[in-house]
């Protein structure tokens, strides 16, 4: 047994594994010799940005789904939200808690925050001369942000050009 909390620290790490990744995201698969292998995680009737990661039903936990969805947030970078649902009494009553939280909850508590604007100084380090360095944002910086969480910002020299910037669980690169 496990939480939702747990399911989705699973999933998170899981889909980390470019392997597992591409099983999840494939309709079927065929392997020679046999027909095709349908990917039966999908519930029909939820929302089109809903992809489902693991369908299930037992008596202990009731019908369940794991997903992600892309908000889809104008002019943000692609975000995955996870989510778990699980102990429901069917699948109707999961479609309707997946629809309900892809219309309504997400677009109510999701977005993405402008941290830097291009070409605003975003740090400085001293390079192995002495000299004093700045660096600035190449781009507008956006991360995603859940209403009500702390936005905590990591910035850290990836390569002698780049930096990688990191809030929450996500991190993103930039020359």
């Amino acid at each position: 047994t496990s939480t939702p909390e747990e399911l989705i620290k699973i999933v998170e790490l899981s889909l980390q594994s470019p392997v597992i990744a591409t099983i999840v995201e494939e309709p079927e698969i065929v392997i020679p010799g046999f027909t095709p292998i349908r990917n039966i995680n999908h519930i029909s009737g939820v929302d089109k940005s809903v992809h489902a990661i693991k369908v299930g039903l037992n008596d202990a936990a009731g019908s369940c789904l794991v997903f992600w969805v892309d908000p889809s947030v104008s002019g943000g970078p692609r975000t995955k939200v996870y989510g778990a649902i699980v102990g429901q009494p069917n699948f109707n009553a999961v479609r309707a808690y997946v629809n309900d939280l892809v219309q309504h909850v997400i677009p109510a508590n999701f977005s993405h925050i402008k941290i830097a604007k291009m070409g605003q100084p975003i740090s400085t380090y001293t390079d192995q001369a002495g000299e004093l360095i700045t660096t600035f944002a190449k781009e507008d910086i956006l991360v995603p942000h859940w209403q009500g969480r702390p936005i905590a910002v990591h910035m850290s020299k990836a390569k002698a050009t780049n930096l990688e910037i990191t809030t929450g669980n996500h991190t993103q690169a930039y020359a």
